[in-house]
């Protein structure tokens, strides 16, 4: 890659996905997406900032990010972003190799490394299904002076499990003013951990205590449908500080759909007078209610009953796996 001599840097438009003004069509190329959720274009980027640059509060110092999901329509080259000097891939276990960032020949500080041909989907199916611990993962080392400073892992998703919820406040208190909004992020899950990119469930937000879902029905902002992995929703507070209860679950339950999740934050006073008080709002018509059917232990139960709904499922699903197994093996190459 090289570039012509009177090109000096480079700039980026917008940094999020945003509704534009002057043109009906969304913006789509910021590095991270309307909710402030990082794209892989959002690694690229970091990934050109020096290693040795570490600033307090803030991500720095050296980086490694692997830019493949490892699902059965991922390509078999899998895209590493780093600011190391070397990436060092591990496949199934085992060293794929080890290359230089110099030596990839762009003209740029930290170009992206590609491993070629580093994985067969089919090869990861049959080791998941294996009893060896963690070998159905891709690790990546980032290495400057040939000590390892960076690691990164991807594993596969299997199938989803729960739902898990995120409050992205990145280090900002959230104040109760009756304005100031927080995302909240459902995380699609497997039993270990790993989103499920290809998920398309649709989740449901229910919102209780001191805030509010913002655009809620009538925009269908609730429920959301999954992209990526995950759905979010803005919560905004009320002009009373206390604790927001936001609970999630997807809109067609069943014993083999994932759990729902829960996740309790809290506003803080507002610093700055308010001449607004929450007497002076109709929450009633505004705030989505979360139905308890008169008792919150009523709702618990039923959660735990899905829960070992889950469990027991989960066994009979091994139980399958295994007679899978078996029959790929005896009908096989």
């Amino acid at each position: 890659m090289s570039f012509p001599k009177q090109i000096i840097g480079g700039a980026l438009w917008h940094s999020f996905d945003h509704n534009r003004g002057y043109h009906p069509d969304p913006f789509y190329g910021g590095i991270m997406d309307v909710f402030r959720q990082p794209k892989y274009s959002y690694y690229g980027f970091q990934s050109m900032r020096d290693p040795g640059l570490k600033v307090p509060g803030m991500e720095s110092g050296p980086m490694v990010y692997i830019a493949n999901e490892i699902t059965p329509f991922s390509s078999g080259d899998v895209l590493v972003f780093t600011n190391c000097e070397q990436v060092r891939l591990i496949v199934m276990g085992k060293e794929n190799k080890t290359l230089n960032v110099k030596d990839i020949g762009a003209n740029m500080p930290h170009p992206p490394i590609r491993f070629e041909k580093a994985y067969v989907w089919n090869d990861f199916q049959r080791i998941g299904r294996s009893q060896k611990k963690d070998a159905d993962r891709i690790v990546a080392e980032g290495i400057i002076n040939g000590i390892v400073v960076a690691t990164a892992v991807k594993s596969p998703s299997k199938r989803e499990t729960r739902l898990v919820l995120e409050a992205d406040f990145d280090g900002t208190p959230l104040l109760a003013n009756g304005s100031d909004i927080v995302t909240i992020i459902a995380k699609l899950m497997d039993e270990k951990g790993n989103v499920k990119r290809l998920g398309e469930e649709e989740v449901v937000f229910e919102v209780t205590g001191e805030g509010r879902m913002i655009a809620e029905n009538e925009s269908w902002a609730n429920p959301r449908k999954i992209e990526w992995g995950t759905a979010p929703c803005l919560v905004k507070s009320t002009t009373k500080a206390g604790s927001i209860s936001i609970y999630a679950h997807v809109l067609f339950e069943g014993v083999n759909t994932a759990l729902p999740a829960t996740i309790t934050i809290e506003s803080d006073e507002s610093p700055i007078p308010l001449l607004f008080t929450e007497e002076d709002y109709d929450s009633a018509s505004h705030a989505s209610v979360r139905q308890t059917d008169g008792n919150g232990d009523i709702v618990s139960l039923k959660n735990k009953i899905k829960e070992l709904e889950s469990e027991l499922n989960k066994v009979r699903l091994k139980e399958v796996e295994k007679q899978q197994s078996i029959f790929e093996i005896k009908d096989g190459p």
